[in-house]
């Protein structure tokens, strides 16, 4: 039986490793204090003097950035229709540490290099359908039951169907705001990285390596089984 449920561990790992890697997107990387702010925008304008931002985000992006993706939430609001809003269009000046310029641009680098890549819909619906391959594969290969790669195939697909709504979930609707006023101006301020959130670092590593174990197992058994072959050949 354990033998059988082999051909669908790659596609248990790849679907875990791409649910904790959505996670990440919602967990808190950098937490920053602000200082010495200067700024010419109107007086309605509320700015926290603790920001947050996540894997992702950057400083200079602003409250939102429709291009890059990034957003940072609830750290400099307006006060509109009895809402707090976060608004747009705004000038970032930042001022921080060599060091903390550097540990930011290395988290963006991650993000634009590995978790957008294997974020993305070519590359999630590839590594699933080589799973589904592989179970087909498998099956032939060491002659099991038809039965078993039809009711793992179907097994598959009823684990995918419900991991793309834990997907919707996690993953951020970037660019849906209720309510985003335009306003103009410059804000000017010091940052300084107060706390690192580990736990984030942890998640996403182990996501990466859940979803290179699952190709990496199916890899490696197709290596032994072309090993047996030519052993038996």
């Amino acid at each position: 039986m354990l033998r059988s449920l082999r051909s669908l561990f790659p596609f248990i790992l790849a679907g875990l490793g791409f649910t904790l890697i959505a996670l990440v997107m919602n967990m808190p990387l950098f937490e920053w204090q602000i200082n010495d702010i200067a700024t010419d925008l109107p007086p309605e304008v509320y700015i926290n003097s603790s920001w947050t931002t996540r894997l992702g985000d950057s400083l200079e992006s602003g409250s939102y950035n429709a291009r890059d993706g990034a957003y940072i939430f609830h750290q400099l609001l307006v006060l509109k229709n009895g809402n707090y809003c976060s608004p747009e269009k705004l000038t970032y000046v930042v001022r921080r540490s060599r060091s903390d310029e550097r540990l930011e641009q290395i988290a963006l680098n991650v993000n634009q290099g590995v978790v957008l890549w294997l974020t993305g819909q070519i590359t999630i619906a590839a590594l699933l359908l080589l799973c589904g391959i592989y179970i087909w594969w498998f099956t032939i290969c060491y002659s099991r039951p038809i039965s078993e790669a039809f009711i793992f195939t179907a097994v598959s697909v009823i684990l995918l169907a419900l991991l793309i709504n834990v997907w919707r979930i996690l993953v951020p609707d970037i660019g849906i705001f209720i309510c985003r006023p335009l306003i103009h101006g410059t804000l000017t301020f010091d940052a300084r990285l107060s706390k690192i959130h580990y736990e984030t670092v942890i998640v996403l590593f182990v996501g990466i390596m859940l979803v290179v174990s699952a190709l990496g197992m199916m890899l490696r058994q197709i290596r032994i089984a072309m090993s047996e072959r030519k052993t038996i050949g």
